[in-house]
């Protein structure tokens, strides 16, 4: 069975013609350390958000996000910071609200490289009658609109995700992904949204989690306060989504897609990874246990970066890498570009021995 493993440095590269002046790149989705960046875009958003704000200048200093991050929620686990912890949900929001920004304005920028590597995993589990897992680590759901454009339908339930022959689970959760509260959050016309009236009560991660209701929602329209000061369609949700960290990840999904995860990859023969790293250290111990010194074939389109060899040769002992190269290029375009043009082997290739 093949699978498919798409990071940061996928979306970063999802489109082919990215260059091109009469597209509009302010959107494009950003890398870790651009998440809290210089681009105007970001940046308007950020502002709605104190909490979140408030990291900037620590994070413009630090070398890693994900470690600026796990240092602060280590912080808090040690001595129970109620400020800092307020910040850490302020920052939840806000990348939420970024994530819908983003795939709202940059879907229809180019041609997708998403859309072309769905359309080959369908003919392959078309001609080979074999499901196909993808798995994305991004917040954003410019994967999900190729899926919609694929299968005729919207995403707008937490079962389309893995209702089809291609599947698709987001282990550190989406930017359409919320939960509703039990409880409703009272809050006055002088908040500017419930994420600044938890940033203010400076409620803890647990008294929230304690007032959420299991079921996943989607919401395509999560009711961001307007320029003008009004609110449209607003709902009380918390978003499910997982702050950047370096080891304490952990997974933010549905108990049924960690199940169809797990009894995916215990099948999994072959994977082709694009633009991640492979540090998830809770996706990694995932993996040590169902694939474990199972013989495997792993695709990098890395940029030629052999961070994911490293990280996963300890725990995928009998893996077998394979870094994608051609003409000195080794981006997701280049890849996709190769495939079609038949310069390198197509991974949805159907061995028909």
């Amino acid at each position: 069975m093949k699978l498919v493993i798409f990071g940061a440095g996928a979306s970063y590269d999802c489109l082919h013609q990215l260059n091109n002046p009469a597209y509009d790149n302010s959107y494009r989705p950003p890398l870790n350390t651009e998440l809290f960046g210089q681009r105007k875009s970001i940046i308007e958003i950020l502002k709605i958000y104190p909490g979140a704000e408030s990291f900037r200048s620590e994070i413009f200093l630090a070398k890693d996000i994900e470690e600026f991050f796990q240092e602060k929620w280590e912080f808090i686990e040690n001595n129970r910071s109620l400020e800092l912890m307020a910040k850490i949900v302020n920052t939840q929001y806000y990348l939420q609200h970024l994530f819908h920004v983003v795939s709202k304005n940059f879907c229809e920028e180019g041609l997708s490289n998403y859309e072309a590597i769905v359309n080959k995993a369908y003919e392959y589990s078309i001609e080979s009658k074999e499901e196909v897992c993808f798995i994305s680590f991004n917040y954003d759901i410019l994967l999900e609109k190729a899926f919609e454009k694929l299968y005729h339908t919207r995403f707008n339930n937490i079962e389309s995700y893995i209702k089809y022959p291609l599947k698709l689970i987001k282990p550190h959760g989406s930017c359409n992904w919320y939960s509703k509260f039990k409880q409703p959050i009272q809050t006055n016309a002088s908040r500017t949204d419930i994420a600044n009236h938890l940033y203010q009560s400076k409620l803890s991660l647990l008294d929230i989690q304690k007032n959420l209701e299991k079921e996943y929602t989607i919401l395509e329209d999560p009711g961001f306060r307007t320029q003008s000061g009004g609110v449209y369609g607003f709902v009380e949700h918390f978003p499910r989504i997982l702050i950047p960290l370096k080891s304490k990840d952990e997974f933010i999904l549905p108990k049924n897609h960690l199940d169809c995860l797990t009894h995916h990859l215990n099948k999994v023969t072959e994977i082709l990874i694009v633009g991640w790293k492979g540090s998830e250290e809770h996706f990694k111990n995932l993996l040590k246990r169902t694939i474990g010194d199972r013989k495997i074939e792993i695709t990098l389109v890395t940029c030629e970066d052999e961070t994911p060899k490293e990280n996963l040769t300890p725990i995928l002992p009998k893996a077998e890498f394979f870094m994608f190269k051609n003409k000195n290029e080794g981006s997701f375009s280049s890849y996709v570009r190769s495939i079609h043009n038949k310069s390198y082997e197509n991974f949805f290739k159907v061995n028909k021995s």
